[in-house]
């Protein structure tokens, strides 16, 4: 799969996934946790982030 098409999908996806989640019968909620700027503690607050959610999902664009 060439990386334009990766890059539709992933978007494709996540426009799905944002969609669902704003249903007001949807068993589940999306929340955006990003770290956006580098600092020397942003593996504790990952770690921190992820530990309080059920599911993550990675984008690694």
């Amino acid at each position: 799969m060439r990386a334009e098409h990766r890059t539709e999908l992933t978007e494709c996806l996540k426009d799905l996934l944002i969609g669902q989640a704003k249903k007001p019968d949807s068993p589940f909620g999306i929340h955006d946790w990003s770290i956006k700027e580098a600092s020397y503690d942003w593996k504790d607050r990952a770690r921190t982030r992820i530990r309080r959610s059920d599911a993550v999902v990675v984008d690694l664009r």
